[in-house]
């Protein structure tokens, strides 16, 4: 048991590295970073900084630079 033991907690250290670019936008005075990557076929993206904001796919990272704006926009129009 104790070998188990030690594995899980070897595993509970790793971490994901991922290699993607950031791609800088504004909306009005505030400027925002998406951290995009390319998964397969396809990219994800977030907002950093914004842990609250979801991560987004698209086939394209410019689609998801957009999806990421579109969600930004909306958020400061219920303001």
């Amino acid at each position: 048991m104790a070998i188990s033991e030690g594995i899980r907690m070897k595993n509970q250290y790793n971490h994901v590295h991922r290699q993607g670019q950031l791609y800088r936008f504004s909306l009005g005075n505030q400027e925002y970073v998406a951290f995009i990557w390319r998964t397969g076929t396809q990219f994800r993206g977030r907002l950093e900084g914004y842990p609250a904001i979801p991560e987004h796919t698209a086939h394209t990272a410019l689609g998801v630079r957009d999806a990421l704006q579109q969600v930004v926009t909306m958020a400061q129009a219920k303001d």
